[in-house]
């Protein structure tokens, strides 16, 4: 009897509105949710591998940096500036030869005969973005291993061997030729062999070992202080949107390339955000509006539950009947958001697999649909026990 009279001041089509936006709110924020925790890990893999390397900082060329060529170099007070900004992680330079090079080999059966003038310069070891085994091994003996950019190759692959008439080299053939390294200065002289190692994508010069640099340049280089016109920067957060405010000002040149993956996450971090807030605001909305709906139920039907209060059922026999009404409506609707984001989700793993792999991550949805489930009844409960006694306080 209490409950056909209770089931008559409900409204069907506000639960089934009620339903709807639950439906879609909490599906929206399990599934931005579980993207956030599927994507994470890429990106945190991508944070781990960008912090291991380095980001080259020059000064921009002008009219006056080529009539004067000293402006192009950093000065001490200039470098302490940019280590101490605390976006900076670490710092390096480059050191530059300050003796002649030359490449060349001598003519055979496999190899024509050529000579070239060449440039060195070297990194420390930790900001090398390739492992060579013969890097460190290459430590006092005459072998002398090098690194080049990769765009070298394509350079000549699709350019000169192109005009030329030359055969295209892959790395692996240009990584078997041999040649010579002659080093000159101070009235010294020696030659080294040498051979291409490895081919960066980060760092665009001709790189020796720097232990080999740093030990030439006393002995075959120019008696002069160090200056330095590039630098090896880190940062602690490749997204931070001071980086590029700070190099912009002091109008220094930065590769950007390096900050591309920054950028992407931070981009993909606020629309995340934005949707999950979209998700959680539809949700709030949904349970605004069924316990107006429920206000608005028992400010109409007050005379019913004063009588029904004043023939013998206790306040918690008039609330039980909504209670279980919404609340089974909303373990239903929650039940059913997390399939429907589970469903999602293998859809765009599928779509994803393309692009990268989502590591073997177990569904968490579990978490915040127990969470909203809680929050749900605990406060809906409160309210309702609240407005059921305002009610009754009228007798």
């Amino acid at each position: 009897m209490l409950k056909k009279l209770q089931r008559k001041t409900l409204s069907v089509a506000q639960l089934v509105w009620y339903s709807l936006t639950l439906l879609v709110g909490a599906t929206l924020t399990l599934l931005i949710f579980q993207l956030y925790l599927d994507i994470g890990p890429i990106f945190q893999e991508e944070a781990g591998v960008l912090s291991k390397q380095a980001v080259v900082i020059s000064k921009k060329i002008s009219l006056f940096q080529t009539l004067d060529k000293d402006r192009i170099y950093f000065s001490s007070e200039e470098v302490q500036s940019v280590v101490q900004e605390p976006f900076v992680k670490s710092i390096a330079r480059f050191r530059s030869a300050s003796f002649k090079v030359s490449g060349y080999t001598r003519a055979s059966a496999n190899i024509p005969a050529f000579y070239t003038e060449l440039f060195f310069e070297s990194v420390p070891d930790s900001c090398l973005d390739i492992q060579v085994d013969e890097w460190k091994s290459s430590e006092g003996s005459d072998f002398l291993p090098i690194i080049i950019p990769e765009s070298y190759i394509k350079l000549y692959n699709f350019g000169f061997a192109e005009s030329q008439g030359l055969p295209v080299l892959s790395k692996g053939m240009i990584s078997q030729f041999p040649f010579h390294v002659s080093v000159s200065g101070n009235g010294k002289q020696h030659t080294y062999n040498s051979r291409i190692v490895g081919f960066s994508n980060k760092i665009n010069s001709i790189l020796v070992p720097d232990h080999f640099l740093k030990q030439a340049n006393k002995i075959y280089g120019k008696p002069r202080q160090t200056r330095v016109s590039r630098l090896l920067v880190t940062f602690d957060d490749p997204s931070d949107s001071r980086i590029l405010a700070y190099f912009n000002d002091k109008n220094y040149s930065i590769n950007q390339e390096g900050l591309k993956a920054g950028k992407w996450k931070l981009m993909i971090t606020i629309a995340l955000g934005v949707m999950m807030s979209i998700g959680v605001i539809i949700t709030a909305m949904s349970l605004f509006l069924i316990l107006l709906s429920v206000h608005l139920i028992i400010q109409k039907n007050r005379t019913l539950i004063l009588n029904l209060y004043s023939i013998g059922y206790r306040q918690e026999h008039i609330a039980r009947f909504y209670r279980w009404t919404i609340s089974t409506i909303t373990s239903v609707i929650l039940i059913l958001s997390w399939g429907v984001a589970l469903f999602l989700r293998g859809v765009y793993v599928d779509r994803f697999a393309t692009y990268f792999k989502i590591g073997n991550i177990d569904s968490q949805l579990w978490i915040p649909v127990l969470i909203l489930w809680a929050v749900v009844v605990v406060v809906y409960n409160l309210l309702l026990t609240r407005q059921i006694k305002g009610v009754l306080k009228m007798l």
